[in-house]
Order: structure tokens, then sequence, then C-alpha cells
């Protein structure tokens, strides 16, 4: 209610404020996480290159949503979103400047959201200042991917794909990774996946992320079935 007061919004029903928080979920929880972890700080940066890993539809419907970090970040001249993974279109530009509001066009602002077919490890990108993974599983061993291979019939699906060289490299590059969950059955999972590297710090445990979906769903085919997008958060870095 703080966010929707602070953007002069419509007053919605409890019903659409829960849809709207689904779509804006995702932008909004990149600018919590970037604003406690980033340095210098978000204040003196005029560019900022955010890496998107393991994205799926969620993070690609309505990409320009993304605009929305510029509407907070006015000293933020170019901002550049990639939506990386397996599950991702494959070098498809989703959004750019030439589709902002007229007022980040005026102040010439520029802004790219694009999205690579790729798993991480593979990429050969600039170096983000930040990665986020939203809803990502990385806990998941080979026999609950199997169960959920089974379960959506899916003959090549990309959850085949390990996540242990993507978790590798992004700790390397020493940047905050933000992973997201579900539940907090998720997160926690999640948690002491990464803990078992030697090199990863945890700069935040897991807590309820102030800007997670309020559009509760389920799932009655899994344990664990209750679940809402970006609902808990944790950040690491490589040490």
């Amino acid at each position: 209610m703080e966010y929707f007061n602070l953007r002069n919004a419509p007053v919605f029903d409890s019903c659409a404020r829960a849809m709207v928080t689904d779509t804006l979920s995702v932008p909004m929880s990149v600018l919590y996480a970037a604003s406690k972890y980033l340095q210098p700080g978000l204040d003196k940066m005029s560019e900022l290159v955010i890496h998107l890993v393991g994205s799926s539809a969620e993070e690609a419907a309505f990409p320009f949503k993304y605009e929305e970090l510029l509407h907070f970040l006015p000293k933020l001249k170019r901002l550049e979103l990639v939506l990386i993974g397996p599950e991702s279109s494959d070098n498809v530009v989703l959004f750019q400047d030439n589709d902002l509001c007229e007022s980040c066009c005026v102040q010439n602002r520029k802004i790219t959201v694009r999205s690579v077919r790729i798993e991480y490890e593979k990429m050969r990108e600039t170096k983000p200042h930040l990665i986020i993974c939203c809803n990502s599983g990385v806990h998941y061993d080979s026999r609950e991917i199997k169960y959920i291979e089974e379960e959506e019939e899916e003959e090549n699906s990309s959850l085949n794909a390990s996540w242990d060289p993507a978790l590798r490299l992004m700790l390397q590059l020493k940047i905050p990774l933000v992973f997201t969950s579900y539940n907090d059955w998720e997160i926690m999972q999640d948690l002491n996946c990464l803990k078992k590297y030697p090199h990863c710090e945890i700069l935040m445990t897991p807590k309820l992320n102030p800007y997670r979906s309020l559009h509760s769903k389920m799932d009655p085919w899994r344990s664990h079935s209750s679940y809402t997008v970006n609902n808990y958060m944790f950040v690491c870095i490589g040490a």
C-alpha cells in the first residue's frame, strides 16, 4: 500500500491489487535488493546492468514493467536487463528506449531488456552489477527434477540442466546474488544449497520479500503447494 500511495495509483480492490503486484514484483524486488547491496550506491550510478538468471515467461511478460526502475532512480541514464536461461527466448529484444514514457525520453534515458536462451556458464556477457534468480528452485536434485519432468510430460525439459556450473560462475563474479522462492520451505532449501559452496557469504538471510506478489496460488499435486511469486528472498556473494 505504501508503494501504491507513493505512485499515486488508482484505488484498486484487493483482487486487482494482487494481480498488479504479480507483474511488479520482479522489478521492485530487483530495486529492493540493489538499493541495499550495490556499491557505491544506486543514487550515484549512471549505468546499471542486471542479469536475471534462470528466467522464464514470468520475467519476460510485460517487459515495460522494468521502466519502473528508471522512475525510482532519477540519476540512472542507462539500464540493461538480460534475461538468461534455457527457458528464455533466443536473442530477442523485448523492450528498449524508443518505447519509454515521455518523461524518460525527454531526459534521453536508455533501457534495453533482452532475452538470451543459453546456460549462464556459457555466457560471454559484460559482468553485471547484480544477478537475480527468481523462483529458481536451485535446490532441486535429480530425483525431484525427474518427477517434475514426468508430471509436465516434457521430453526435452530445460530442467535437465544442472544449476551447479552457473552457481560456481556467479560466485566467482563476487557481486550480489539475489535468490527468491515461492514459499518459506523452498527458500530454506535454496539457502542450504548455496551454503555448500565454500566461498559463499550470506548477506541477507531468508526473509519475506516486501515486494512479493500478493496473488497466492495452489498446486495440489505437490507438497508445499501454496506459493506466491518472489515470496521469500535471500542475498549472498562470492567471498
